[in-house]
């Protein structure tokens, strides 16, 4: 009776044990499906964009740049 529980037990976890050779294909399909899209990210977010009708930049204010004083240039000017 025991020998059947602890067979039972053993089959059972090795039916979803998780070693490194099927862990690894895994990993490397995760990290190629990633690559792929850290690649073509901008394309990605502007196409979302798009869709959602957002690819209108907000209006924004242009900086304030103060005035050159033009006497300033000129030779013999103080």
């Amino acid at each position: 009776m025991k020998i059947t529980i602890i067979s039972n037990l053993f089959s059972r976890s090795v039916k979803f044990y998780l070693g490194p050779e099927s862990i690894m294909p895994l990993a490397s399909i995760l990290a190629a499906v990633v690559g792929f899209i850290l690649i073509f990210w901008r394309y990605i977010v502007k196409f979302f964009k798009k869709i959602l009708g957002k690819s209108k930049p907000a209006d924004e204010v242009a900086p304030y740049i103060e005035p050159v004083d033009e006497d300033q240039d000129k030779p013999g000017s103080v």
